[in-house]
């Protein structure tokens, strides 16, 4: 089971934990390379069973 938390809004940015894959840390979502419309591609794709998923995540140009 997955369980998604996030921040409220700060300054253009939404703090992201999933868990269990970010157990201790999280990942910075910001407005300018939104990265929602591929989180949920990434959920569908585990919800319909894929045998892996990706979701590439674009922290002011780095990738997490």
């Amino acid at each position: 089971m997955l369980e998604v938390e996030f921040s409220l809004p700060s300054a253009g940015w939404i703090w992201l934990r999933v868990h269990p894959l970010h157990e201790k840390v999280g990942v910075s979502c910001s407005h300018v390379w939104d990265p929602f419309p591929d989180f949920l591609s990434w959920l569908e794709a585990i919800v319909g069973g894929a045998q892996s998923a990706t979701w590439c995540v674009n922290e002011e140009g780095h990738c997490s």
